[in-house]
């Protein structure tokens, strides 16, 4: 789905690193048409390719840095 925005939320860092959390299963949730179950062997698993791009934001000595 190119284009198009999945997920958007407020990371906070701790120290000089942030992680995302990425949930198969809850992304499936959120958007249907990603398959996110093996249906040979029933396990939970992303089989579909997701890029991730991310715009980060933050305070910096002369105000917001993007």
């Amino acid at each position: 789905m190119p284009g198009r925005v999945l997920d958007q939320i407020e990371v906070k860092p701790e120290g000089s690193s942030w992680e995302y959390p990425f949930h198969p299963r809850q992304f499936g949730v959120q958007h249907s048409n990603f398959d996110v179950r093996d249906f040979a062997t029933g396990e939970w698993e992303l089989a579909d390719t997701v890029v991730m791009q991310f715009f980060l934001e933050a305070d910096g000595p002369n105000g917001k840095v993007f």
